[in-house]
């Protein structure tokens, strides 16, 4: 069913095409030392020690040494990450970080103590300065959030239109900000994510309240040039509401469906199969192997279930990644999970992979943050708060590559 072989995922050397980056990134004022990335894994220039095997470079056969005594694993250490806040809009003091693409650009909001959120956009040029830039908002509206952007600099969101309504949009660089629509008979909507062949997910609603209570799945197919091509209301799935909350590059979908008695659980779609629930509480992520990380899912009338960070697969089931409360928000194609666990602080963010979870470091003066997105370079982006509650984006930045 939902399979793909773990040979055929991209291959990602360093973290930015040849380019972006060269031997070190300047974010913020700060200066972290990164490994050269001008070279990919096919290129026969490449170094040793970049990560690709490059032919030519193998020794002559020697017998192997015996092997050590038997010993315990050392501590997972992983690889050290520094945390960098991402500046809001001139005038504003808050912002959040939605996701990040192989490019390095980056979505989220902006926002001030006497304005309302404002949708932009992060770029790091080769120097490795970052640069924000407002994404706008619809005619006659108030806010806009950007949840989403593809490996083509399309960006996904929602926000509110001139009658109030709160409706999906797509911005692209040559037409800005336009409103998506919603499906016939329906009122508004909100954009999630969106894959490099133009496929947007999220849901809509006949009414504005939570998607706990009204939503409907619903797909968005656009054009390169952000032009709309197709919209699909696949219905709650069963259940009294449903929204999806990623895609991948094969066109399936994950997300939730709520049941006014049960509960709720994840499921995953595809054109072919339809929808499937998986056994989490929610579809929050995926990779293009349709590895799904969520939450557990609670057993049916459970009182006060812990909802433990989670990875799903068709081959390997469902597996917790924590011991304690917490989500799964992202996950590469390197099976590399970002998300928070709350048993730490008042939450932490977190990264994860081959059974093994560490905590990224927290800003200065920050007691709390959260992971959403990671890229195929482990770049990692989310936001953080302080004891006030201010918000503010992260980036985290691998310090060895």
């Amino acid at each position: 069913m939902f399979r793909r072989d773990r040979a055929s995922r991209p291959a990602a050397c360093g973290p930015f095409p040849s380019g972006l980056f060269s031997h070190s990134i300047q974010v913020l004022g700060l200066f972290v030392v990164a490994s050269a990335v001008l070279v990919g894994c096919g290129d026969s220039t490449a170094p040793t020690g970049t990560g690709c095997v490059v032919e030519g470079t193998c020794s002559p056969p020697v017998a192997p040494p015996p092997p050590p005594p038997a010993s315990p694993a050392p501590p997972f250490s992983g690889v050290d990450y520094t945390v960098f806040e991402l500046d809001p809009l001139p005038g504003d003091t808050q912002a959040n970080a939605e996701d990040i693409n192989d490019m390095g650009q980056i979505v989220g909001f902006s926002s001030g103590t006497s304005t309302r959120e404002t949708g932009v956009l992060w770029t790091i040029d080769e120097a490795g300065e970052v640069t924000v830039r407002s994404l706008g908002r619809l005619p006659g509206g108030t806010f806009s959030r950007a949840t989403g952007i593809n490996n083509l600099g399309q960006v996904v969101g929602f926000a509110d239109n001139a009658a109030g309504t709160r409706s999906p949009f797509i911005w692209t660089e040559d037409g800005g900000m336009q409103d998506l629509g919603v499906p016939d008979g329906l009122l508004g909507g909100q954009a999630h994510k969106i894959n490099d062949q133009g496929q947007i997910v999220g849901a809509a609603y006949v009414e504005f309240a939570s998607l706990f209570d009204v939503g409907r799945f619903a797909i968005w197919k656009v054009g390169t040039d952000g032009a709309v091509t197709e919209i699909q209301d696949l219905g709650t799935l069963g259940g009294q509401a449903a929204a999806a909350f990623d895609n991948n590059e094969l066109g399936h979908v994950v997300g939730a469906i709520w049941f006014p008695v049960s509960g709720q659980t994840g499921f995953i779609w595809s054109e072919e199969e339809g929808a499937v629930q998986i056994p989490l509480a929610e579809g929050l992520g995926m990779n293009d192997m349709d590895e799904v990380v969520g939450q557990t899912r609670p057993l049916p009338f459970e009182a006060r279930p812990i909802l433990e960070p989670a990875l799903w697969s068709e081959e390997g089931g469902s597996t917790p990644i924590s011991d304690g409360a917490g989500a799964g928000r992202g996950i590469n194609n390197s099976t590399q999970v970002v998300g928070i666990d709350s048993e730490v602080n008042f939450g932490q963010a977190f990264i994860w992979e081959d059974g093994q979870l560490q905590l990224l470091p927290l800003s200065p003066e920050r007691d709390f943050s959260v992971a959403l997105a990671i890229n195929e370079s482990g770049f990692i982006v989310g936001w953080g708060t302080n004891d006030f509650g201010d918000e503010f984006a992260n980036l985290w930045i691998p310090n060895e590559q």
